[in-house]
């Protein structure tokens, strides 16, 4: 159990490859172990954002393991899907930059699926269930469950000045059967998670 539970405690150490790495600081969010926020930012005078396709970072400091690459472009897809689909609702995806618009490029930078049957398992035997509550009541992942890092690095999209940034991992919540069932849904919950976290930063819910 406690081999378990420290594996779930694990966090992404900042990609030194991304642009952002030099403004990385380390953070007491364990979930967000690195970030940067331009100290005068105010996101409120932005209405437009430019999403690129999500990249799939190729560092020395990846952390893929045996994940196959089209999981990986699988995962990635997902990701600008998701995000797109998220930060769209409060401000207009555009293409091309203009005044008050952002740029939020995001960067896969390592994910595992979740281990067939055993993940499952896990969430149904009573020992496991003991395992994943503790899990979650810490903040970590559950059992056997797959999960994603990334970063995201939030810039002006006309001066291209770097407004805020973060290196993180998430997966689904422990306690969470239904996204077990396959390799990637805890990953893809993850994502999911990753997409309204970022949505409360940019609209000044959290910091």
């Amino acid at each position: 159990m406690a081999l378990v539970l420290a594996a779930c405690a694990t966090t992404p150490p900042p990609s030194a490859a991304l642009s952002s790495s030099a403004f990385l600081r380390p953070t007491s969010d364990k979930t967000k172990p690195y970030a940067y926020r331009r100290p005068d930012v105010n996101f409120a005078a932005y209405v437009s954002i430019i999403i690129p396709p999500t990249a799939i970072y190729a560092g020395p400091d990846a952390q893929f393991g045996k994940m196959s690459a089209t999981d990986r472009q699988a995962l990635a897809s997902y990701m600008h899907q998701e995000f797109s689909k998220v930060l769209g609702r409060r401000l207009q995806l555009v293409a091309q930059p203009g005044p008050g618009t952002l740029r939020a490029r995001l960067t896969l930078t390592g994910a595992e699926a979740s281990t067939p049957v055993l993940s499952t398992v896990s969430h149904v035997l009573p020992v496991g269930l003991v395992v994943n509550a503790g899990a979650q009541a810490t903040g970590g992942r559950g059992t056997f469950s797959g999960w994603v890092s990334y970063a995201v690095e939030i810039e002006d999209a006309q001066t291209g000045t770097l407004l805020y940034a973060h290196v993180a991992s998430r997966s689904a919540n422990a306690l969470d059967i239904t996204a077990n069932f396959g390799g990637l849904d805890a990953a893809k919950a993850g994502v999911r998670s990753a997409a309204d976290q970022l949505d409360k930063e940019l609209a000044g819910g959290t910091r």
